[in-house]
């Protein structure tokens, strides 16, 4: 079995536990105690503020690929057509898995409507919790930059970190939410990243995406 597949296994049955060990043991307890002491103070206000132009990350798509279209000839032109990849693959994930589970939301399905649990196969509105699509879109991208750019690899991945949270301190969704689509969302962009043939000048695979930078091109140049 080729490592990286073996390692993607145990990663992805450690992931499963541990959102398994989330939604029976710490999933409510954390929404309800958001919900009696963080919901209405100041810093849930900021964080629902600071949420709001996440909210659009689905134009980052669009956005990559319109950046591609203009610059043609940058050094960002591989980076941002692999990250417009890994974005629509994040996107369709999302509502496949969102369809088949069919989870109720922590607000307001479970904390102001008191229902819980999964409608498999039936979501809808109230019922499209699981996994997080915050989650998966923010982590997709920063899988991307983790292998395009290793000097940005903290930032973004502190980026991503926090969106995530700031979903669970929010009550938008629950931690197992967005464990699994964080682990979703980084598999898509590893896959991504590491799906194109590096040799096939056409569409660049993870070790060729730093040939964006400066130096890269000098030094094949220079050869």
């Amino acid at each position: 079995m080729n490592k990286s597949l073996r390692s993607w296994l145990i990663a992805c049955a450690i992931n499963v536990i541990c959102v398994l060990i989330s939604i029976r043991y710490f999933d409510h307890p954390i929404a309800d105690f958001l919900e009696q002491h963080f919901r209405h103070t100041e810093g849930w206000r900021f964080l629902s503020l600071a949420l709001e132009p996440v909210k659009i990350v689905a134009l980052a798509a669009p956005l990559f690929l319109f950046w591609t279209g203009l610059h043609r000839d940058g050094k960002w032109i591989k980076t941002a057509l692999v990250l417009a990849w890994a974005e629509v693959w994040a996107l369709a994930t999302e509502f496949v898995f969102k369809q088949i589970f069919g989870r109720a939301w922590p607000e307001p399905t479970y904390i102001r409507d008191h229902l819980d649990g999964f409608r498999w196969l039936h979501a809808g509105d109230g019922w499209m919790s699981f996994p997080s699509g915050h989650a998966l879109s923010s982590f997709a991208l920063a899988a991307v930059f983790w292998y395009a750019n290793p000097r940005r690899r903290r930032p973004v991945l502190a980026v991503a970190a926090m969106v995530s949270a700031a979903m669970v301190l929010c009550n938008y969704h629950w931690l197992s939410d967005v464990i699994a689509g964080s682990f979703l969302g980084w598999t898509i962009g590893w896959i991504t990243a590491m799906a194109p043939s590096a040799s096939d000048s056409k569409y660049p695979s993870a070790d060729r995406l730093g040939s964006d930078s400066p130096s890269a091109e000098s030094s094949n140049r220079g050869g």
